[in-house]
């Protein structure tokens, strides 16, 4: 069977896989092989986005790439010295293993958001923008969220009046 990118076959292996790893003991096992912490992802789905962008933070935080996932990785000039390429090379790879672990803890219709990221600056920046939105977005779901509210008040309204002919309004 061939796999794509990360190993996936399909959405359901995918899924399996998911929920494979993260019920894993996993203590003693990280990107960089040196400290120990168990790597138990959060799943971000529709509505736990505060909780799940906090723990990443954290994590990234602890494995020093939070500032590479906030920032992104800048480009390498055409003259760098040795040295520049070899931390633009370690940084790079900090890079990479963020955006593998923000693609493993996501569902899939979040994993279909960021699947062409090509850094986890970008998936986190696509991710916090559909999540969060801007100002305009949450005003119309705020003004969505009321609008439905009134009519659900109104339609209880109108329900209780045809069902009890006793009540008048007040």
């Amino acid at each position: 069977m061939a796999s794509g990118a990360f190993g996936f076959r399909s959405k359901g292996d995918r899924d399996l896989q998911s929920r494979n790893f993260q019920g894993r003991n996993t203590e003693g096992v990280t990107m960089n092989g040196s400290s120990s912490f168990n790597t138990h992802l959060t799943v971000l789905e529709a509505r736990n986005w505060e909780r799940w962008s906090a723990a990443m933070k954290n994590m990234f935080g602890a494995q020093d790439w939070l500032e590479i996932m906030q920032n992104g990785v800048t480009y390498l000039a055409t003259n760098a010295t040795e040295v520049q390429r070899n931390v633009h090379k370690d940084l790079k790879k900090k890079d990479c293993k963020a955006l593998f672990l923000i693609q493993q803890s996501l569902d899939e219709g979040n994993f279909e958001r960021i699947s062409k990221s090509t850094s986890s600056k970008e998936a986190w920046d696509i991710l916090a923008k559909y999540h969060e939105g801007d100002d305009k977005v949450k005003l119309i779901k705020l003004q969505s969220l009321r609008r439905n509210f009134e009519l659900k008040r109104w339609r209880r309204i109108k329900i209780l009046l045809n069902t009890s002919p006793n009540l008048s309004i007040l």
